[in-house]
């Protein structure tokens, strides 16, 4: 049905006069008479009457009336949404990531994005490294931060940084009164460790450096993230965690963060979306977590992220 046709009868009826709704329309009487009758014709009933006195509806042109006047205001609302997401002002973002971003770059952004563009909902669902490239290609998840080992040419890839690793430590253990602590140093040492299934390449890189080291693991738990840090509180092993989790745990009275002497070379941490994205919700939120890493970059370039206690 027409909405142009059915606003020139809201016109006729509200103003029950022809030439006043001619007028108010903006069209010649003539064409308003045959638009009304044009749509008569199409609803099969007769809407308007006229009258020596003027025009008056008839019982299903009431009914028609309260109707058109409910469908004219829901296009205007329709189309106000739709310039609305054009803007970026609603819609929804859904967000894959994976646990080292819990903390830091994703919560910040999350916050910064929902001040700026509070109509807009933002789902976060947490993920593996492996599953997000797929779910970021099949429309699953619209942006994702996860690790990568390779240059990729199938998304928009913002590179973070490579994630940096420490060794959780029980704070009664002998190894919490070292600076750092080499992988040779582990040799018998109680582990636990990342499962292989969440493999990101962390996982891969560390046992390269066992085996280059002549060092055999002994692994008494798999986990991984704050599960891990619970078992080291639980003085179960020591740990290999993500540095992101620093703030989150640490001070803690039970555990103890020290470096990794050795040299690792980690997968890098990124902001990634569909190749050519063009919905403004999801460019904003992208946009805004890029500003947020490259903030964070310079903090911690500049000296003002050294405090964290280690």
């Amino acid at each position: 049905m027409d909405l142009q046709r059915l606003s020139y009868f809201v016109a006729v009826a509200e103003e029950l006069h022809y030439g006043r709704a001619a007028a108010r329309v903006h069209i010649t009487q003539p064409a308003l008479t045959r638009q009304i009758q044009a749509l008569e014709v199409e609803v099969g009933v007769l809407l308007l009457r006229r009258t020596r006195q003027g025009v008056q509806l008839t019982v299903p042109g009431r009914l028609f009336l309260e109707r058109a006047k409910r469908l004219l205001d829901d296009a205007d609302d329709a189309k106000a949404l739709a310039r609305r997401a054009d803007r970026g002002e609603v819609g929804e973002v859904v967000v894959g990531f994976v646990e080292s971003f819990s903390f830091g770059l994703l919560p910040e952004a999350v916050r910064r994005f929902h001040d700026e563009h509070g109509g807009v909902h933002v789902t976060l669902r947490q993920m593996w490294s492996a599953e997000l490239p797929a779910a970021l290609r099949e429309g699953e998840i619209d942006i994702g931060l996860f690790r990568v080992s390779r240059e990729r040419d199938d998304l928009h890839v913002t590179y973070v940084e490579p994630e940096r690793i420490l060794t959780a430590i029980p704070a009664s253990h002998p190894f919490a009164r070292r600076e750092t602590i080499k992988i040779e140093d582990l040799e018998s040492e109680p582990l636990i460790a990342m499962p292989a299934s969440e493999d990101y390449g962390v996982f891969r890189e560390l046992w390269r450096l066992f085996e280059s080291k002549g060092v055999t693991p002994n692994i008494v738990q798999e986990a991984s993230g704050l599960i891990a840090l619970g078992l080291v509180a639980a003085n179960v092993g020591i740990a290999i965690v993500p540095a992101t989790f620093v703030g989150i745990i640490i001070p803690h009275p039970n555990i103890v963060l020290r470096p990794i002497a050795d040299e690792l070379h980690l997968p890098n941490m990124v902001v990634a979306t569909r190749l050519n994205e063009s919905a403004p919700v999801v460019l904003l939120l992208q946009q805004i977590l890029e500003e947020v890493a490259h903030c964070m970059k310079e903090a911690e370039a500049s000296g003002a992220g050294a405090s964290t206690p280690l």
